[in-house]
């Protein structure tokens, strides 16, 4: 959280909100408007306010509409709530806008100046984290300060434009927004409100304004407030929101002192073409890499008796986006829960289903994986394979924190064997004598990544494999239709690096963090028998 939103020395910014007019506010045609595409949407839909606007929340009242407020600071949430007539039923959640995602996705975000309340260098992220909260048919309404291209103001300019254009307007509401431009550092791409005072206060001194129009600025409380306001060129901001979004609409207020300078966007999100090759690749893969009919086994059984100990009322997460475990959460009626760095990745994979079910998607990584909810399974499918050790660490922290007290996490771990004894002829000899009937790739893949394996690095890099499993087919070593088992899964490209640990390894790791209720070996796919372990917190 930025610094100067929360000013501890000074009276609460909050505490001056209602000293300050249109357009520092929603006008009454901004309203009206948003008023229509919340009806448009219906009333069964998730409003998400970011901030505790009260004009919103008033609003989403008198519409009968239930809303999230999602605000750095619940003193204003609950402050502004006495500004709000037609209260709505209301869930608060604190954080900030750039550092945190909501697991819940909404039908319609409202934004009332929250760009011009980030940085530039925040922005993109902003917009990603919105894009995450909003549904495929939502809407973004952002209502936003602009200004055009080499703009500029004086202090002068601003009051003399206000005299001769804007009579019979309150200063506040015909002169704040140039005053702002007057102010603003084009280098920093940012104003900070004590220089706007400071303007304002030479311009008293200069006899240009009276008593009354600066000491209603004093009450603005303006003059030692270091807030940062982010005053984006039009241009740039429309660029910058096509990047993620279709802008569907522009509206410019009907009122006069607007002057198409607050517009509000009606912004969808860009529909992602699906990416096949992603699904192509994983469908190319077969048991021990997916999940195998006897790894689905141990994963229902331990669901089952779940369900049987709690009801169907549980939460379960799958940590990426294995399209067999949202199968089977979804065949028990339960919804599936799935994190992934990755949107392509989930969409894809997606395609892969057998069963229709419910399923909220969260769009982050493991390492910093957070959530409001707990949860009372999770799932993993070689997730600890997918990051070095530290990573590793980081990912069961995570699913400490996001277990219910009485929670398991399930995890099908593959695990390295010692490189004593291996040798190519040796693996081959095997494969050829007990396993031809398998593909080389599946039946051996633990012998070869062991005897592969980077000990210096702590981990295999699967185009560095690919690359010597070609190598032994040019050299004649292995045949065409063995090599071929390597073919079609993408890793002559691939960047991703596996760690594979030793057992003793990977369990010192796991009880650190967590205890280990039992370690279940499935039914092997020829030599490769990978354990699933069932951990629960220490103190369970």
């Amino acid at each position: 959280m930025r610094k100067d939103w929360k000013e501890e020395k000074i009276d609460p910014f909050v505490h001056h909100w209602k000293y300050y007019l249109p357009p520092a506010r929603a006008s009454p045609s901004d309203l009206k408007f948003i008023e229509k595409k919340i009806l448009e949407k219906g009333k069964n839909i998730k409003v998400l306010i970011l901030g505790s606007t009260p004009e919103y929340r008033n609003l989403c009242g008198k519409l009968g509409v239930e809303v999230t407020c999602f605000d750095f600071s619940k003193y204003n949430f609950e402050y502004l709530m006495n500004e709000v007539k037609h209260k709505p039923k209301e869930t608060f959640v604190e954080g900030d806008w750039v550092g945190k995602v909501l697991d819940e996705k909404f039908d319609i975000i409202l934004g009332d100046n929250v760009v011009n309340m980030l940085m530039k260098k925040d922005f993109e992220k902003f917009l990603s984290n919105i894009a995450k909260m909003l549904k495929d048919d939502g809407l973004f309404i952002p209502r936003t300060y602009i200004r055009d291209q080499d703009e500029r103001y004086t202090g002068l300019k601003a009051v003399k434009e206000f005299r001769e254009e804007r009579k019979g307007q309150h200063i506040h509401t015909a002169m704040t927004r140039n005053l702002f431009v007057a102010a603003y550092d084009f280098e920093k791409d940012m104003l900070v409100f004590t220089n706007a005072y400071k303007i304002m206060k030479d311009l008293h001194d200069k006899k240009l304004i009276n008593d009354e129009e600066l000491d209603y600025y004093n009450k603005l409380s303006l003059e030692n407030r270091e807030f940062k306001f982010f005053i984006p060129e039009k241009i740039y901001l429309d660029k910058t929101f096509l990047d993620l979004f279709k802008i569907k609409e522009t509206f410019y207020g009907e009122e006069e002192y607007l002057r198409d300078q607050l517009p509000l966007h009606v912004l969808t999100k860009k529909r992602k073409k699906i990416n096949y090759d992603i699904a192509n690749k994983w469908k190319n893969q077969s048991p021990p890499i997916r999940p195998s009919k006897y790894d689905l086994d141990v994963f229902e059984k331990v669901l089952d008796e779940k369900i049987k100990e709690k009801g169907k009322d549980i939460k379960v997460l799958i940590l990426g986006s294995t399209p067999e475990f949202r199968d089977l959460i979804n065949e028990k009626g339960l919804t599936a829960y799935v994190s992934d760095y990755s949107e392509d990745n989930y969409k894809a994979l997606s395609l892969l289903k057998k069963t229709k079910g419910k399923e909220v998607f969260i769009n982050q990584d493991w390492v910093n994986l957070k959530s409001e909810l707990k949860f009372d399974l999770i799932f993993a499918e070689a997730s600890l394979n997918m990051v070095n050790p530290q990573g590793v660490e980081s990912i069961l922290k995570n699913v400490v924190s996001l277990l219910k007290s009485d929670g398991l996490f399930i995890s099908k771990t593959w695990q390295r064997i010692s490189k004593e004894g291996l040798s190519i002829k040796n693996i081959l000899d095997i494969y050829r004598t007990k396993y031809k009937n398998l593909t080389l790739y599946n039946s051996m893949n633990v012998y070869f990544m062991s005897y592969f394996y980077d000990t210096e690095n702590n981990h295999i890099s699967l185009r560095k494999r690919h690359s010597v499993m070609k190598k032994l087919y040019e050299d004649g070593i292995i045949t065409k239709k063995e090599f071929s088992s390597y073919e079609g899964l993408g890793y002559e490209n691939s960047n991703l690096n596996l760690y594979m640990p030793l057992k003793e390894e990977i369990e010192s790791i796991l009880k650190r963090y967590m205890k280990i209720i039992k370690i279940i070996i499935p039914k092997a796919f020829g030599v490769n028998k990978i354990p699933i372990y069932v951990l629960s917190k220490k103190d369970f």
